[in-house]
C-alpha cells in the first residue's frame, strides 16, 4: 500500500512539473526543458521507490520438502569461502551433503553437540569438528555462515521449531542475510553470529578431546 501511495505521489510531482510546459508565453526551449525535467523526475522517483521496495524485501528461502532443504544446504556449502555450520547432531546430512563437506574439508568448520559415527568420519577426512556438549549448551537455532572469517559474511538461519508440517505438506523457512552494507539489521545479525562462533571456538573440544583455547 505504501508503495502505491509513493508511486501516485511521484506521478503527481512529475505531472506538476510537466504542466508548467503548457503555460502560455513560454519559449519552446523552456517548454521542452520542463518536459524533460518532468520525465527525469518521474524516472528518478520511481527508481527510488522500487529500490526501497527491493531493500525492504525479506531474503527468505521457502523449502517445501526435506529434499529442498538438503539442496539448499548443498548450495550454501559449495559457496566460495570458509563455511561454518552450527548444528546439533547433523541428522540432515545425507550422502550428497556428506560428499560436499568432505570435498571442502579444509574450508569447513562444524559445531556439533557430541561425537557420532558421522562426525568421526568427517574428522578422519580432515574436516574441523568442534564439540560443545560438555558445556550444557544446546542451540535453539541452527545456522550456517558463509565466509564466516570475512567482513562480508552471510548467515543462513532457520529455527527448527518453526518448521510447519501438515499432511503431505511442509514449509521450512531459511532466512539469508544480504551482503548490503546499508542493511544494519543484517550486519548486526552477522556480527552476532560471528561472536557466537568465536565463543564456541573458545569453549568447544576438538577432535582429540582438547579444548580449543
Amino acid at each position: 500500500m505504501k508503495t502505491i501511495v509513493n508511486m501516485i505521489s511521484a506521478v503527481g510531482t512529475a505531472a506538476s512539473i510537466l504542466s508548467l510546459a503548457f503555460i502560455e508565453g513560454l519559449s519552446e526551449k523552456i517548454k521542452y526543458g520542463f518536459i524533460i525535467l518532468g520525465i527525469v523526475c518521474l524516472v528518478v522517483l520511481l527508481f527510488g521507490i522500487f529500490q526501497d521496495k527491493k531493500n525492504m524485501q525479506i531474503n527468505e528461502i521457502i523449502c517445501t520438502s526435506d529434499e529442498k532443504i538438503k539442496e539448499e544446504m548443498k548450495t550454501l556449502i559449495k559457496m566460495q569461502g570458509k563455511i561454518c555450520i552450527m548444528s546439533r547432531d547433523l541428522t540432515w546430512v545425507d550422502d550428497g551433503i556428506k560428499k560436499c563437506i568432505i570435498e571442502k574439508k579444509s574450508s569447513i568448520l562444524i559445531f556439533a553437540e557430541h561425537k557420532t559415527d558421522l562426525t568421526k568420519k568427517f574428522e578422519e577426512a580432515g574436516v574441523d569438528i568442534r564439540y560443545y556438549g560438555k558445556t550444557g549448551f544446546i542451540p535453539n537455532t541452527r545456522f550456517t555462515v558463509v565466509r564466516y572469517n570475512k567482513n562480508d559474511r552471510q548467515v543462513a538461519i532457520a529455527n527448527t521449531k518453526n518448521t510447519l508440517r501438515t499432511k503431505n505438506k511442509m514449509r521450512h523457512t531459511i532466512y539469508m542475510t544480504c551482503d548490503n552494507p546499508n542493511d544494519k539489521r543484517d550486519l548486526w545479525l552477522s556480527s552476532l553470529a560471528y561472536d557466537m562462533i568465536s565463543l564456541c571456538e573458545k569453549v568447544s573440544e576438538g577432535r582429540n578431546g582438547e579444548k580449543k583455547l
